[in-house]
Parts: C-alpha cells; structure tokens; sequence
C-alpha cells in the first residue's frame, strides 16, 4: 500500500539525539503565559530548561517539566541575550548544559 521510507543517510541527526561533540546546538526559546519571569528553551538533543529573565538568568538554568504546549510561544533567541542565552540559539557549549 505505501512506499518504503528510506533509511537516513550516515551522519543525519535523529531527532532527540544529543549531536556529537563539537558540533553546533541549536536551541529555541520560548515564553509562557504561567512563567512569566522566567525563559524557556529547548535544546535539541538534551530536553527543556527554564531559567530567569534577568541578566546572567543563563547560569542558573534547571530543567523544566510539566510544561504545557499551549502556554509556550517561540521567540527570537536574541531576545534571551541578556540573560545569557547563547545568540542566535547557537553555541557549541550547549552540548554540556547538564
């Protein structure tokens, strides 16, 4: 009935795999409508954190669970810049966050 989906070729991602050392992460930040003083990103690879909307709020990152879709709305990363998040999403040190 369906056609056979190729398998990836070697060195595609999969997505929800960690990317090998010393490659560019890229990560997304968002905000919510419950955490109001407070950044989400998402880091491919290694899960959702949430850290302060305050300058240097990067370095006191922690993992964010229980987070609903509904309340999360994607912003440009250079807007979480301030608080240390890397710019533009990229950074190869993202690799080590936890």
């Amino acid at each position: 009935m369906f056609g056979q989906v190729p398998f990836p070729k070697n060195g595609t991602r999969t997505p929800g795999r960690a990317p090998e050392e010393g490659k560019l992460t890229v990560a997304k930040l968002y905000t919510s409508a419950i955490h109001r003083d407070h950044w989400i990103a998402c880091v491919a690879g290694l899960g959702w954190f949430m850290f302060p909307a305050r300058e240097n709020g990067w370095e006191e990152r922690r993992p964010a669970r229980g987070l609903d879709p509904l309340y999360l709305r994607e912003v440009p990363a250079r807007l979480g810049e301030n608080a240390g998040f890397p710019p533009y999403g990229q950074a190869r040190e993202l690799d080590r966050v936890v």
